[in-house]
């Protein structure tokens, strides 16, 4: 058992280094997306995991591991970058508030083995999973500027399009010429 807990301290480490290395070349919120997937994935195989297969067990459970480590720490950088500087500080403090009541609650997960026995399983697994799909619903901020205002902090991840040029407007009398030049061509006259 002690092994466990060693290679689950021992996971982390590679976890830092594959959150820097997506989050910088694919973006903050393919990196998220992903490791939320990758997390969600791994809990959800672990309930239809036949009982007997440790190592398999222990491979679901380091591969979960090291990808919601990975997402946690690209959450920090990927909420700090969204937010405009004014209210960056405070911001990050009610999300990580909020985070906090996910903690307080989670203890409480196990009662609910008396309906299912991978219920508290199940549950954590939607949720990455649901998670990792709202994720794609966040603008990315890989290599933009960082917003200075709530106004530069609403459009970010947003391009502007420019706006459609109107028709050109024709000469008055041009579509009686154009007309009466189809006509000609066609021989009504």
């Amino acid at each position: 058992m002690s092994l466990n807990f060693v290679l689950a301290a021992l996971v982390e480490m590679p976890s830092y280094g594959l959150a820097w290395a997506v989050s910088d070349r694919w973006g903050r919120r393919v990196c998220v997306c992903a490791c939320l997937a990758l997390t969600g994935a791994s809990l959800l195989a672990f309930l239809v995991l036949p009982t007997g297969l440790a190592t398999l067990q222990l491979a679901l459970y380091l591969c979960g591991k090291l990808a919601i480590t990975a997402s946690f720490t690209v959450l920090y950088v990927y909420t700090a970058e969204l937010f405009p500087t004014s209210a960056r500080h405070s911001m990050i403090g009610i999300c990580s508030t909020v985070g906090r009541v996910g903690s307080m609650l989670a203890p409480q997960t196990p009662l609910l083995e008396v309906f299912f026995w991978g219920m508290p399983i199940l549950v954590f697994g939607l949720m990455c999973v649901g998670g990792a799909f709202l994720t794609l619903l966040l603008p990315e901020t890989l290599n933009k500027a960082l917003p200075d205002t709530v106004t530069e902090a609403a459009a970010v991840g947003r391009t502007v399009r420019p706006a459609a040029a109107p028709p050109p407007t024709a000469a008055p009398g041009a579509s009686m010429q154009a007309g009466t030049a189809a006509d000609a061509l066609s021989g009504d006259r």
